[in-house]
């Protein structure tokens, strides 16, 4: 039994730009309707130090411009519904000032992982504590206990696995097997323990198997494939959209952004233009791009690549509430019907579904 874990990193664009109710209010409210349609769950990665600034905002000008209220209230009614909510940290934004018309960010802090411990601890403690304080409110017995950080990137990993855990988070969602980057974020998952099965992690590596660890890590499935499988009508549709729509972000932000980050994704494989057309990139099992012939095909894979394990494996599908587009539907549409036509296969989940102790004691020479 594979359990479908669906997950949406809840934010704007990270240099600030766009319209916070259309980017994550409305788009999440269709994504929540569409999967429950199915019996599916949404668990939302909530951005808190964005939001946090939101309620700033409309404390000092009396104006709630980023709709912070309808935020909150949209965690509140997901949890309450059965859908999920758990943390996600852009840090930059925790020093964030408002001018010019924009949030100016502090891009000294764009890499958490790259943060001291006592930093690090002092953040997620003060956006946990907020998530759950306003959770609770309609919600009682809410807990955050699950991560997913932002660029994906848990490296370095000792400091930031160590807040953490420090603050009852003992799941890591970030990792996918083969990704990289290089930039201010810097991160090579290549020796990533599974592209799938869960495994304790190491203080030193988030990657790395440690059966003793206190940080399970639950990857977002990935599968390497040739650079025409990225070629989608939903791709291509982004790539022109974004010809007509520029980011409106003041001229010292944008210095700042590209100082902030100059890297990108980098895949193994040969050198030059050429060797590119034959490298295989990781591709992940996320809701904003993929067909959905590639969505079913990827489960498929993990079907006859995964037979005969015992338990119940989680399967963690990606998304973005900004990237989540009516374009979406059609494919989404497809992997659902899929899934929810062979419930002896599949269930959806949440990660409190998850049975952390199964993996304890999980035999990895059987994959």
């Amino acid at each position: 039994m594979f359990q479908i874990i669906f997950t949406s990193d809840y934010e704007i664009h990270a240099n600030g730009d766009g319209d916070p109710y259309k980017l994550m209010v409305e788009t999440t409210e269709r994504q929540m309707d569409f999967l429950a349609e199915y019996g599916g769950k949404l668990t939302i990665l909530a951005d808190v130090p964005e939001i946090m600034k939101y309620e700033e905002y409309k404390l000092k000008y009396g104006e709630d411009k980023y709709h912070y209220d309808a935020i909150i209230n949209q965690l509140r009614k997901a949890v309450a519904t059965g859908h999920d909510v758990q943390l996600h940290i852009h840090s930059s934004y925790m020093k964030a000032e408002y001018e010019e018309g924009n949030w100016q960010q502090n891009w000294d802090e764009f890499n958490l992982a790259a943060l001291s411990y006592e930093r690090i601890n002092e953040i997620v403690a003060e956006c946990k504590g907020k998530l759950e304080e306003e959770i609770r409110k309609e919600v009682p017995g809410y807990n955050c206990h699950a991560f997913r950080a932002a660029g994906w990137s848990m490296s370095p990993t000792k400091n930031i696995y160590r807040a953490l855990v420090n603050n009852g988070i003992n799941i890591d969602t970030s990792v996918w097997k083969n990704g990289k980057y290089r930039g201010n974020i810097d991160f090579d998952y290549s020796n990533a323990h599974d592209a799938l099965i869960p495994w304790f992690a190491s203080e030193d590596d988030i990657a790395t198997l440690d059966p003793d660890g206190k940080m399970l890590e639950i990857p977002i499935y990935c599968e390497d494939k040739p650079l025409y499988s990225f070629i989608t009508p939903i791709r291509i549709f982004r790539t022109i959209r974004s010809r007509f729509h520029k980011h409106t972000v003041s001229e010292k932000n944008k210095k700042d952004v590209y100082k902030a980050d100059t890297g990108k994704e980098t895949s193994s494989g040969g050198g030059g233009k050429l060797g590119k057309l034959f490298r295989k990139y990781p591709f992940k099992l996320d809701l904003n791009y993929p067909t959905g012939r590639q969505l079913i095909g990827m489960m498929k894979n993990i079907e006859k690549n995964y037979a005969g394990i015992e338990g119940k494996i989680p399967v963690v599908v990606s998304s973005h509430s900004k990237s989540f587009v009516r374009g979406n539907e059609s494919a989404v549409k497809s992997f659902m019907k899929y899934l929810h036509s062979n419930p002896d296969k599949y269930e959806f989940a949440i990660f409190g579904d998850v049975d952390r102790e199964y993996f304890r004691n999980f035999d990895y020479k059987r994959i």
